[in-house]
């Protein structure tokens, strides 16, 4: 079994100038994914901060804000698993059965949300000891 390694990966990686940094990214983690398995957390970015700031002067409560920022950050983490052509599971998982399915599949797991990076450190840490 290959060591597997959580990465948040910055929203800036998303904007629209980066386009090919995006590209370079996938590639340099597909070449990695043949020694250990990463999974990645996308950010949100520039884009979320718009969204949250709309949203809040609208009236949203700080969980919607948070749910808001999240889907973004899904959004972003889809733009990269196209990048990986194949090679990375094909949609952000969004529980806890779904990151242990995705990471149970071998390929390369990237999703959003930044409170997911605790939970994701933990089941893998205990993915680790099996």
């Amino acid at each position: 079994m290959k060591k597997r390694i959580v990465i948040k990966l910055s929203g800036q990686l998303f904007s629209m100038d980066n386009t090919k940094l995006l590209k370079e990214y996938a590639t340099f983690f597909t070449k990695k994914s043949k020694s250990i398995q990463p999974v990645l957390v996308a950010g949100g970015g520039k884009i979320a901060r718009h969204f949250i700031s709309h949203a809040r002067s609208s009236g949203a409560d700080e969980s919607t804000l948070d749910e808001l920022g999240i889907e973004i950050s899904r959004l972003n983490a889809k733009l990269l698993i196209y990048a990986f052509k194949g090679k990375a599971y094909p949609h952000p998982p969004t529980t806890l059965t779904e990151v242990k399915h995705a990471v149970d599949s071998g390929l390369i797991v990237v999703t959003g949300g930044y409170i997911l990076v605790k939970v994701l450190m933990e089941l893998l840490h205990l993915l680790q000891k099996k």
